[in-house]
């Protein structure tokens, strides 16, 4: 010990003898006789009285915050009679430590131990959930809206649809969200607005009812008087419009091409009974109908060649007016005034975008109207204030507008929905004319409550986004990224319990780097973005220069790959996106500086492959790699490289002609690839030859993924994700069963699966559904990103690993 130490030493004995000294005076003042307790020295005795979070599944490590008093550095931390692991002092106050995964389900006790002090315990404080072998949820809220509809008598309710998952209610101003029905192809929604607890909905499983807001269903058989074998294309349109003033009074519109319904029906039993309302109509592509607000039984109706229709006897006879448009995708009437009738067209199909609004009663001629002068609107959604004349909002692509003197002048509306994605739908609150809901369609929901000045997401519960991509980290296992279809990025931690958006969009692919796992890729438009903090921040991007055919392309990188024991070497699968027709060749990038920069390897300047669906290596050989390719219309198949993606050829010519997904069973030469609602076909000789599995036929396989096998020589289990479900296979295709639970019935449309000490865990995105279980029977399944845990029957040690499909 030097002599500073020492000093120090003597100095502090000096300091605590007086102190004690001091405070036996003091206790020897404030009694004759002083009490054991009073002349024992102090002990640091810890209290705790929380613990955040306060519960959680036993198939992940669980990081707590213990809150209380008298903590010391030497803490220790118990839940039950286990002690936590790296638990960490922050201050006498706080502590942190944490669960270690595997714990049994049940309610425990936490304490804390001061070695040699005391101890203190909070009872029931931490509950552990099953996790193990069970699907857990991992929501992600927001997503594309294309409607949202406000119930006009008890406007606190408020209504979401989403075309990909299906049917919210709010019974909160949009506070929080239910999933209410669901459906991958969710089309139209309509309230009766006199009665309003009657809402009617068609989807992909056909028109229903419901008689109480949403809570129950009823099937309703509509039969349109129309086979469509020619026409304008509008890909089987339908549309609901109750009657404004009398219940039960609905009109249902159908606009369908190469042999689909088409034309009007209505029903004055609440949709029990349909009669034809086309009398008159020499076009029955019906695409929109509107009501005269003072006199429902003038009607208008347009259609999808452009002609508008107008009747004075409900429907039941209809006389020609004119054709302002080439396609007619709304109609709305003025309440106010000479109740003009305001029409739009649409940006698809060729037709061009075009604003009008009518100038005289029978509607014969049109005046055209910009809010930006000079740029034709096609406007997805027209509300005009019913209390106050003259004004009116529009949403659109990627913008909104409002306009306070019946069309005459324009000014922006609807904030960062109006910047950033799509206005689908603008609902207007009956009373509260400052409360305003948009339809968007990133975030799902936005409110204002000031006229516009501020905006807010209210999205919280409503699960419209789903992963298109999954991508997990090796040796994290609580880690995943994903992919949704709306573009975005989002990583989660705790398994999927939290999320976060990243500053990233337009996104086509994500990647991680299996050796750096803070080293993401995700692919856009004619570029590869890279992130060195795990998604942060993205600073720098590789460029994907298009060939001359493409040069007006768009480049989208739909699959990336990072090549084991080939540092910094990268593919990318490209989708020459040129416009319509949807017919889209493809390339194959390759980038050797960590995605800095490209250059197209296949195919050559005179040869032409559909787009790239996905590419995969063998892990017995990184070296061999396939590519997954195809185009509806045009053909595709597998393509080979086994120089580590420098060179390529064709394999399988003429037995493969759409390739989706690909997969390499692990520790042998089988590969196998899906086709969209084809069967899964097997290559036994890398390639060459293919013959059909037997399985999926009818399917619309989104990814195929392999996971290890649970037990010492169990083979590899083998995934298949579809709108049909999640399926499994343990004998190389052969057999296959639903997965367990819910997902094994609902859309699955991405898979990663990674390893951890003891675990194997299964990342499943999903859609959501209505699940038929055998057990529960029918339960909805919300949208996002599920994980399936399954413990490793071994002692052998699995280096941690991450794949995805």
């Amino acid at each position: 010990m030097n002599k500073r130490s020492f000093a120090s030493v003597a100095t502090a004995l000096l300091s605590i003898t007086a102190l004690l000294i001091l405070l036996a005076l003091m206790a020897w003042t404030s009694s004759d006789v002083p009490t054991p307790a009073q002349a024992a020295p102090l002990l640091a005795v810890p209290t705790v009285t929380e613990v955040d979070p306060s519960s959680a599944p036993n198939d992940l490590d669980t990081s707590l915050v213990v809150t209380g008093t008298g903590f010391t550095t030497t803490s220790l931390v118990l839940l039950g009679d286990d002690p936590l692991g790296d638990v960490g002092w922050v201050s006498s106050v706080r502590l942190t430590a944490t669960v270690s995964w595997g714990l049994d389900p049940g309610v425990y006790n936490l304490t804390v131990v001061n070695p040699g002090e005391g101890s203190g315990s909070l009872p029931n404080a931490f509950t552990v959930t099953q996790g193990i072998g069970v699907w857990n949820a991992g929501e992600l809220y927001g997503g594309e809206v294309q409607q949202v509809v406000v119930n006009p008598i008890t406007p606190t309710t408020i209504y979401a649809r989403s075309d990909r998952v299906g049917l919210f209610r709010s019974r909160d101003g949009g506070a929080s969200w239910s999933l209410k029905y669901a459906s991958t192809n969710c089309g139209n929604l309509a309230i009766d607005r006199v009665s309003p607890n009657h809402i009617y909905l068609h989807s992909l499983q056909g028109l229903c009812r419901s008689d109480d807001e949403g809570d129950t269903w009823v099937p309703l058989i509509a039969t349109f008087p129309i086979t469509q074998t020619s026409g304008s294309e509008c890909w089987g349109n339908f549309g609901i419009y109750p009657h404004p003033s009398n219940p039960g009074t609905v009109y249902f519109a159908a606009c369908g091409t190469n042999g689909g319904e088409s034309g009007l029906i209505v029903s004055t039993n609440w949709g029990q009974d349909w009669e034809p309302a086309i009398n008159g109509l020499t076009d029955t592509q019906v695409t929109a109908l509107a009501f005269h607000p003072d006199d429902p039984d003038i009607m208008y109706l347009g259609t999808a060649s452009g002609n508008i229709f107008h009747s004075s006897d409900g429907g039941a006879s209809w006389t020609y007016a004119s054709r302002p448009l080439e396609y007619v995708r709304i109609l709305a009437v003025n309440p106010f005034g000479d109740h003009e009738v305001w029409t739009t067209s649409r940006d698809e199909y060729g037709a061009p975008c075009a604003l009008l609004k009518s100038t005289n009663a029978d509607l014969t001629t049109w005046t055209t109207m910009e809010p930006v002068p000079g740029q034709p609107m096609c406007a997805w959604s027209i509300e005009f204030v019913p209390t106050i004349s003259g004004t009116v909002f529009l949403g659109g692509f990627g913008h909104g507008y409002k306009t306070t003197d019946g069309g005459a002048s324009w000014v922006p509306f609807g904030g960062e929905a109006g910047q950033r994605g799509w206005i689908h739908d603008i609902a207007l609150h009956p009373t509260a004319v400052d409360t305003i809901y948009l339809a968007g369609y990133v975030h799902g929901v936005h409110k204002t409550t000031d006229g516009g000045a501020s905006w807010q997401v209210v999205n919280q519960g409503l699960t419209a986004m789903f992963p298109q991509q999954l991508d997990t980290v090796p040796g994290q296992p609580e880690v995943v990224y994903a992919q949704v279809n709306t573009g975005d990025i989002y990583r989660a931690t705790q398994g999927g319990a939290t999320w976060q958006r990243l500053p990233v969009s337009n996104t086509a692919s994500i990647l991680v780097d299996p050796v750096t796992p803070m080293r993401v890729y995700a692919g856009v438009s004619g570029r590869v973005y890279v992130s060195t903090d795990g998604g942060s921040t993205w600073p720098t991007y590789g460029e994907l220069v298009p060939p001359p055919p493409y040069t007006g392309c768009n480049q989208f990188p739909k699959a990336l790959l990072s090549i084991p024991g080939q540092p910094g070497t990268l593919l990318a699968g490209i989708q020459h996106w040129c416009g319509l027709p949807m017919a889209c060749p493809g390339s194959i990038y390759r980038s050797t500086d960590y995605g800095g920069h490209w250059g197209r390897v296949y195919p050559t300047h005179t040869q032409e492959i559909s787009q790239v669906h996905d590419l995969v290596y063998d892990p017995g050989n990184p070296t061999v790699i396939y590519a997954a390719t195809g185009e509806l219309d045009r053909g595709g198949g597998i393509f080979k490289s086994i120089d580590g993606g420098v060179t390529w050829g064709p394999v399988g010519v003429g037995q493969i002609d759409y390739a989706q997904d690909i997969v390499v069973e692990p520790g042998t030469y089988r590969v196998f690839a899906s086709q969209r609602l084809l069967p899964l076909y097997v290559s036994n000789d890398g390639g060459v030859t293919w013959v059909p599995t037997g399985f999926g036929g009818g399917h619309n396989v989104h990814d195929i993924l392999f996971a290890p096998g649970v037990a010492p020589g169990d083979p590899p289990v083998l995934y298949d994700a579809a709108v049909q479900g999640l399926y499994r296979s343990t004998d190389g295709a052969q057999s296959w069963q639903r997965a367990a639970g819910e997902l094994g019935h609902v859309p699955v449309y991405s898979l990663a699966v990674v390893t951890a000490t003891g675990r194997v865990i299964l990342y499943a995105g999903t859609a959501g559904g209505a699940a038929v279980l055998t057990d529960t029977g029918t339960t909805l399944v919300g949208s996002g990103v599920y994980r399936w845990t399954s413990r490793l029957l071994t002692s052998r040690l699995y280096l941690p690993l991450a794949f995805r499909g």
